[in-house]
């Protein structure tokens, strides 16, 4: 029932009129353009109806040109885009309940298994969840970063910066457009001030009476365009070739702890390698900003961590939205938070974000480390060992917990 009353306020959202009566735009515009953005966004509304999502979102754009201002226009482009895309999310969330009810009905042992090996579900987990309901193809991932190939069976896909991977891709494309888009429409207090997309110029909106209307159905769009981002980026950070369950970084990583250090030699081998890693690993999942990318320097991990913090004020302004949509996120959302006081603070936020993604790989080489410590013989090695853990774990070298003993 609830999911029905959510899924009837989005559509009525979606076909109300804008006549001069409801449309306080019809009292300013030139006659001629009010004529053509009427016609236009009819005609935008029938296509999307007929299913021909490409040409919705083309009438759509049109009248949102004429009229920036418009919520009808840029709600209807849109939800033309994720029409055009394959991504309802509609049908999203029929799936998120079915598989949030099936995930219910094996709650008890999975339950009893998670608290007795401590572990629970990841922000990366998450995401690979929802990644699973869009549909993206891997060659779709490939246009957002580069493959790396010096282990040939493991390449590993480097991300690019997050304007140029948008730039490159047909589907991030349009994404960042309906962000664009909806955007000036969204509550000052929902936005993240950190992220420089966000830092978004207010349109002098003519019928605030009608952004208030249709506030649950802005939220909507907007949270839903920045999933559909940080999935997308997350299978870059996460990309995988020859194992469902580990990364191809990973399982970079996982090779290294398997060899045996037996002599000095081995020991500085060791240390070269982990040094290659933990460069990789820095690429990938770069919590200090590339200059590079312009700007604040935002890289792809930190565009995934905006990207959650704008999906939950998001969902947080919709009433109705089911709970199988939000609990999960939620709880993502959270961990990233929860490492500090100040939820503005993105430095704690990104390192909170990056030993989630990393958390397997520094488990591996502190093992490898554990391994080798008993041939390492001078305070040099040692220091060069715990700073490669330091930089693929995200962590101090003098903090404790899982860090191996010879750097605590």
């Amino acid at each position: 029932m609830q999911q029905a009353f959510f899924i009837f306020v989005f559509a009525a959202t979606l076909v109300s009129g804008c006549g001069k009566d409801s449309n306080l735009l019809g009292y300013i515009a030139q006659v001629d353009h009010k004529t053509q953005y009427d016609s236009l966004l009819a005609l935008s509304k029938a296509q999307y109806d007929a299913g021909d999502y490409a040409s919705a979102f083309q009438s759509a754009e049109q009248a949102s040109n004429l009229f920036p201002s418009s919520v009808d226009a840029n709600l209807m482009l849109g939800f033309a885009v994720l029409g055009k895309l394959g991504v309802s999310p509609f049908d999203m969330i029929d799936k998120l309940e079915a598989q949030n009810a099936e995930s219910e009905s094996e709650s008890t042992s999975s339950s009893s298994e998670e608290s007795e090996s401590g572990e629970e579900t990841s922000t990366s987990d998450t995401l690979g969840d929802f990644g699973n309901l869009l549909g993206f193809t891997e060659a779709d991932f490939l246009l957002l970063g580069e493959l790396e190939t010096s282990d040939p069976e493991l390449p590993v896909l480097v991300p690019d910066c997050p304007d140029t991977a948008r730039q490159k891709s047909d589907k991030l494309a349009p994404v960042h457009l309906v962000i664009s888009k909806m955007c000036p429409f969204v509550p000052t207090s929902l936005l993240i001030r950190e992220d420089e997309r966000q830092s978004c110029e207010k349109l002098p909106i003519i019928d605030q009476k009608k952004v208030k209307e249709r506030l649950s159905s802005i939220l909507f769009l907007w949270s839903f365009a920045h999933l559909v981002e940080a999935v997308s980026f997350h299978n870059v950070l996460t990309y995988k070739t020859k194992d469902e369950k580990f990364t191809n970084l990973e399982m970079r990583v996982n090779k290294i702890e398997s060899v045996q250090v037996t002599s000095l030699n081995g020991v500085q081998e060791l240390i070269e390698s982990l040094n290659s890693t933990a460069a990789l690993v820095g690429k990938v999942l770069d919590i200090d900003g590339n200059p590079d990318c312009g700007g604040n320097g935002t890289t792809q991990l930190q565009a995934v961590m905006f990207d959650l913090l704008a999906v939950g004020n998001g969902f947080s302004g919709i009433d109705g939205m089911p709970e199988s949509v939000t609990a999960k996120l939620n709880a993502s959302i959270a961990k990233i938070k929860s490492s500090q006081a100040d939820i503005n603070d993105t430095i704690a936020q990104s390192n909170s974000l990056q030993q989630d993604f990393s958390q397997k790989m520094a488990t591996s080489v502190s093992n490898a480390i554990t391994n080798a410590s008993s041939v390492v013989t001078s305070p040099e090695q040692k220091d060069e060992l715990c700073a490669a853990y330091s930089s693929i774990s995200g962590q101090s070298n003098d903090t404790g917990g899982g860090a191996p003993e010879l750097c605590q």
